[in-house]
């Protein structure tokens, strides 16, 4: 998963770029490269044609915009026309193309006949407008254009054309002011207009367009973070599986199959089969009807040797498997149960990663996650079920005193004891104090100290005394203590 700076440098980035990245292209759809093509074709190659022509390819080659040349090679183009009647069809499609094209074609060359200053200016809020002739888009340009509009004539024809201009109304979208986010060092203002500069030292205007396209950009991005932290998520589910999905190894199934090959013209043996057979189709769990399967089937049918020996294969198998077994019935009894089923997505982690691996780590992160929820009687069911389990090497409660003799040194200890309540009290070890509950015992922290009582303490600070020797079998009266 990302980190939260990472993420926030990459949202950084996002505006950054969204300030002075470059607007897409537009596109009139003149397409004088295919006109071009076109004449050469119809023309059959005519030398003069080709000499005409030429300039424009040229031209076109070397990025000049379409809409600067459509009508002087329609002037020129019309007059062989006259002379080749093969050329008339397209020439006529070109007129077509720069009729429909006629607004693009003025607004490139207003604003091509604009001072350079003026047009890089102007550039980002030009090409927005051109690509969507929204009011908006409008006003942006026009702001733009403002700014130049008293020292350069070629601005102001191009002002007062764009103001002419019929616009359909649109909308203004809800805008986040994102000016915050800029660095007012980057910025530079001219006429009441924000820019910013890149490092490059080109200057970028800043207007509500792009503003609103960062904050797209940016949901994008939280999307994307969002989308791929889930799938993180469910791989790692996935990869894990449910509980569903561990194989206790029972094969119940396949045993009532088999048997049912096996004595075809039984009819109580093939009944009992067959109600079984019918569950398991159903979706019940092997674990849940094992027992009862076995039990019918000796009781009824053990006189078949199949049966038998099916039963006892059936026991050898299970036998390593009966603490997983335990926990699976517990779990989907669990998940059946409307008032505790919102419990198992919270420890089916754990009592996986434990049944999978039934060692000490895995048994102590499962009864820790389990603690948050031991309010639950099935979650108390899958403690106590753990707590029994010997069948892993481990520090469990029931091996831990074995496994002390036989590892840990040991040494008696003297302290006096606070009482709690039955079956707890508290104790003091080399100036650490300790609380026994049950079986348990944990360490208590310095706010639990301070609510100790004070003879207790004081009586444990004494007989940490180095001075101080315990004598066993000796009583020690007030006046004599060594």
């Amino acid at each position: 998963m990302a980190k939260r700076q990472e993420i926030l440098n990459d949202i950084h980035n996002i505006i950054n770029e969204g300030l002075t990245s470059s607007t897409k292209d537009f596109n009139s759809n003149l397409n004088l490269k295919k006109i071009i093509k076109n004449l050469l074709i119809e023309s059959n190659s005519n030398p003069d044609m080709i000499k005409f022509l030429e300039p424009y390819n040229k031209e076109l080659n070397q990025g000049i915009r379409e809409e600067l040349l459509a009508e002087s090679l329609f002037n020129g183009v019309q007059r062989y026309a006259k002379v080749l009647p093969n050329i008339r069809s397209t020439v006529n499609e070109l007129q077509k193309s720069i009729n429909e094209n006629r607004d693009n074609i003025l607004l490139v060359q207003y604003y091509n006949n604009m001072n350079e200053g003026a047009q890089t200016i102007a550039h980002d809020a030009f090409i927005n407008y051109m690509n969507n002739k929204s009011l908006n888009n409008k006003a942006d340009l026009s702001e733009m254009l403002e700014a130049y509009s008293s020292v350069d004539l070629n601005v102001n024809n191009f002002l007062n054309y764009l103001n002419e201009q019929q616009i359909n109304t649109i909308a203004t979208p809800n805008v986040i002011n994102l000016y915050d986010n800029v660095n007012e060092s980057q910025t530079i203002d001219f006429n009441g207009q924000k820019f910013i500069e890149d490092e490059k030292g080109n200057l970028h205007p800043i207007n509500s367009q792009k503003i609103q396209k960062i904050n797209e950009a940016i949901d994008e991005y939280v999307d994307q973070k969002v989308n791929e932290s889930l799938a993180k998520k469910e791989a790692e589910k996935a990869k894990k599986g449910h509980f569903n999905d561990i194989d206790n190894n029972i094969q119940l199934r396949t045993v009532v199959k088999d048997l049912q090959e096996s004595y075809p013209n039984n009819k109580g043996l093939q009944d009992l089969l067959n109600e079984y057979a019918s569950a398991l189709n159903a979706g019940v769990r092997e674990e849940m009807i094992y027992e009862t399967f076995m039990q019918r089937a000796y009781e009824g049918y053990s006189y078949l040797n199949e049966v038998e020996d099916a039963i006892n294969d059936m026991q050898d198998r299970i036998k390593d498997h009966k603490t997983t077994i335990i926990l699976t019935k517990i779990l989907e009894l669990m998940s059946e149960d409307f008032n505790y089923s919102h419990f198992v997505p919270l420890i089916e982690d754990c009592v996986i990663d434990y049944e999978k691996n039934p060692n000490a780590q895995n048994r102590s992160i499962l009864m820790n996650q389990l603690r948050l929820y031991d309010s639950c009687p099935y979650v108390r069911n899958i403690m106590a079920c753990v707590n029994s389990n010997n069948s892993k090497e481990g520090l469990l409660v029931r091996e831990s005193n074995q496994f002390i003799q036989q590892k840990a040194h040991i040494d008696s200890i003297y302290s006096p004891i606070q009482y709690v309540k039955d079956n707890e009290f508290i104790f003091e070890a080399e100036d650490q104090y300790y609380v026994k509950k049950g079986q348990h015992i944990s360490r208590l922290n310095k706010d639990s100290i301070k609510n100790l009582s004070e003879n207790f303490l004081a009586l444990s600070k004494l007989l940490n005394n180095p001075n101080v020797v315990i004598n066993e079998g000796e009583t020690v009266n007030d006046n004599t203590i060594t």
